[in-house]
This record gives C-alpha cells, sequence and structure tokens, in this order.
C-alpha cells in the first residue's frame, strides 16, 4: 500500500510549491486533476496535451522528487443533458488519452448523472422509491440503458486502447454510481475496469456503513478499488 494524495487540495499553491509540499508531508504518490470540477491548475490535460514541452517538463519535476503519478483524476458528470456534460465529456476523454501518452493505468472520475426524461434539461437523482408511481421504472431504465450504459460502454473501449486499465468512480452524491449496488450495476454492465474510490466522507452524511461498504467491494472479483480521505488516497493493487 502506497500514500498518495490529491492534488485538488493544493489548488491554491503553484506546481512547484505542490510538489514540494508533498515531499515534505512523505507522501509518494500524486492524483494529479485533469479536467472536471476541479479548479486545480497543475496537471490540465487539455494544456499538457497541446504542450509536449510543458508536459516533459512537469514529469521531470515530478520525477525529481522521487515522486510517482498514481493517477489522473477528472471528476464531474458526463451525463449532464446540457452544456457542462459536453465539457465533461471532452475533458474525460482527454484525461485518457493523457494518462495513455505517459503510462498511467489507473483514473478517478466520476459516473456521472443524467435527466431522468430524454425532454429534462435537469439532472435528477432518483433515490427514492423506484418501483412506484408507475413512471418510475422507466425513469430509472432511461438514465442507465439509454445514457449511462452507451456512454461508458465508449469510455472503457477508449480506456482500452491507450492502455488505461482501472477507472475508480467516486461514490460521491448525486451520481448514479454512489454505492456498492450501484457500482455493481455498472459493473455488470461494461466490465471488471470499471471500480470504486470510495470516499467515507459521502457514506458518513448518507447514514451508511464505510466498512461495510469497502467489504463489499474488497469482495469483487478482479478488484479495482481505492479509499480515500479528503486529504489523501491509499491505493489497494488488484
Amino acid at each position: 500500500m502506497k500514500l498518495s494524495i490529491c492534488t485538488d487540495v493544493m489548488g491554491d499553491m503553484s506546481f512547484t510549491d505542490m510538489l514540494d509540499k508533498c515531499v515534505e508531508l512523505g507522501v509518494e504518490g500524486v492524483e494529479m486533476t485533469g479536467g472536471g470540477w476541479s479548479p486545480a491548475p497543475h496537471f490540465r490535460a487539455d494544456e499538457l496535451l497541446a504542450d509536449k514541452g510543458l508536459l516533459s517538463q512537469k514529469l521531470k519535476e515530478i520525477e525529481a522528487r522521487g515522486l510517482k503519478i498514481a493517477a489522473l483524476n477528472c471528476s464531474g458528470n458526463p451525463l449532464d443533458p446540457g452544456h457542462l456534460g459536453a465539457k465533461h465529456r471532452k475533458e474525460i476523454e482527454e484525461t485518457f488519452t493523457l494518462a495513455g501518452e505517459i503510462g498511467v493505468t489507473k483514473i478517478v472520475s466520476m459516473s456521472g448523472l443524467p435527466a431522468a426524461a430524454p425532454e429534462d434539461t435537469v439532472p435528477n437523482w432518483l433515490t427514492y422509491t423506484k418501483s412506484w408511481p408507475a413512471e418510475m421504472p422507466e425513469r430509472d431504465r432511461y438514465q442507465w440503458e439509454d445514457c449511462a450504459f452507451p456512454y461508458w460502454h465508449g469510455i472503457v473501449d477508449h480506456a482500452k486502447k491507450v492502455g488505461v486499465e482501472k477507472i475508480a468512480l467516486e461514490n460521491f452524491s448525486a451520481m448514479l454510481v454512489w454505492n456498492p449496488d450501484t457500482l455493481f450495476r455498472l459493473r455488470n454492465e461494461v466490465g471488471p475496469i470499471v471500480g470504486m474510490n470510495l470516499d467515507p466522507s459521502h457514506l458518513f452524511w448518507k447514514g451508511a456503513c464505510p466498512i461495510a461498504v469497502a467489504r463489499a467491494l474488497w469482495g469483487m472479483p478482479s478488484t479495482t478499488f481505492t479509499a480515500k480521505t479528503p486529504a489523501s488516497s491509499a491505493v489497494w493493487p488488484t
């Protein structure tokens, strides 16, 4: 097990200062954020894909301090029906492409959350009963079968082409994947490359047990599982 840190928590620092702080904290790896909701400027996928000299320079600075890139992170809502979804889909794809170019095999992201019907314009988190009233099963089916499954099949195909081996989805609220059951629903459809980036803080406010969730995830075949605190993430290999 190696201790890594997500660079989001040092988004107000320069790239060099952020790396020096990582060394000071004694972490071995960095989870670089490449887009999505993150404001961190350190490792933006679009910028680095467009400027290979800058990419090479940043990789050398990381290596010079004895650090490793544990994962690239692009957390957002790629299933949002509006402009935000289009933006996040582009940035997630770019992050996967960048990972492939630099040999990073793990991506941290979010499943996304679509609207509940084709004509809707706002994402809808269906956490109440899905069997009643009568329209609910169709809303649930639409979100998964018409929105999530096609998108994630495409992302998994892209991941395999560029050499990404693991996709860890954060159990964030207002996402289709937010607990083991919803993760398994997506994983059973698109394959074991998809796993969970377990953030216990989300489970606390939901009234759920992080230990029970970790046990359920640890029992997955070909486990893709990371666990994180607000400031760091520990990675379990398969």
